[in-house]
């Protein structure tokens, strides 16, 4: 059977009969003014293996990311009998010029190393990469090192046909930075393809140990223009169990998007997936979130079961 995307603002699922599932398909179109237009189409999938013993049996969980970004996570939630309900806050913009890429183009084999610390950063490089360069590095195998902030980053490269040359054993910043130095980064130049409102932590910190970091933002994080009412219909409700976010801009649209007094009801948990969107949890308020250990998906997965179960 086909499914064709609905024609109206973004709909989402506010029902969820026992045990079956459903996901909501995306895509974005760009609207202006830093807004994205999110079309849904709605579709069922298989129902959980898990009965009533299941852990998440019944439980309802927000995911603030697309549908199509968020399976690693939304299967095995789904798979201990939870009703995922998808709610993304956040699309990705480029930024428009774009910074001019020649002179960093053009001379690319002078950097040690290609800083890359999100899916989005390794997308956003790559669109201005030259086919014939990224065909070249393929087949030579000679390029800059691709050190990557986590498993999912590093996966993001396959696309490219290109792998990893360094993956942090765990998934932040701050993870990457300490391995890096242990290398030793004196006298090196790297490359750091990231959003405008990226966090400095790692260019900083490289700097501060003799290295010189080149910070090339080309994309942006804006609200995405996805319908509130669905979601403020189940937390008027009190439908829902726990809401996941991903990153500090996430955390920040949803607030946007949603009054914040419905999204601090005591019945809601939240978990993060890492201690720096955590903390954007607290500063609005947001007491005592689970945090993802190790940070990162498969952390976050295993963080939520262990506390359900």
């Amino acid at each position: 059977m086909s499914h064709k995307p609905f024609e109206s603002r973004s709909t989402i699922l506010t029902s969820f009969p026992s045990r079956t599932h459903f996901a909501v398909g995306s895509t974005m179109s760009a609207l202006g003014k830093g807004f994205t237009r999110h079309h849904y189409r709605v579709f069922a999938l298989k129902k959980t293996p898990y009965g009533s013993e299941s852990p998440l049996h019944r439980h309802c969980i927000v995911l603030t990311r697309p549908a199509h970004l968020s399976r690693s996570l939304a299967e095995p939630l789904q798979a201990a009998g939870a009703s995922i309900l998808y709610f993304p806050t956040l699309a990705i913009a480029p930024i428009i010029p774009a910074p001019s890429a020649s002179h960093i183009l053009t001379n690319i084999e002078r950097y040690d190393g290609i800083l890359l610390t999100s899916q989005n950063a390794v997308e956003y490089f790559f669109k201005q990469v030259p086919r014939s360069l990224c065909n070249q590095w393929q087949q030579t195998k000679v390029h800059p090192r691709l050190l990557c902030v986590g498993q999912a980053t590093a996966r993001a490269l396959d696309t490219y046909g290109l792998s990893a040359s360094h993956v942090a054993t765990q998934a932040t910043a701050e993870n990457l930075l300490q391995e890096l130095l242990q290398e030793g980064v004196q006298g090196k130049y790297f490359l750091f393809p990231s959003s405008i409102e990226a966090r400095q932590h790692l260019p900083r910190g490289l700097r501060k140990n003799g290295a010189t970091v080149e910070v090339w933002p080309l994309y942006r994080p804006v609200c995405a223009n996805t319908d509130p009412q669905p979601l403020i219909k189940k937390l008027n409700r009190r439908e829902v169990d726990l809401i996941v976010v991903a990153s500090p801009s996430t955390v920040r649209f949803l607030f946007m998007l949603i009054e914040p007094n419905l999204l601090k009801a005591p019945e809601i948990q939240w978990a993060a997936i890492g201690p720096t969107t955590a903390q954007s949890l607290l500063e609005q308020g947001i007491s005592s979130p689970l945090i993802a250990k190790p940070p990162g998906i498969p952390g976050l997965v295993k963080t939520l079961l262990d506390h359900f179960t």
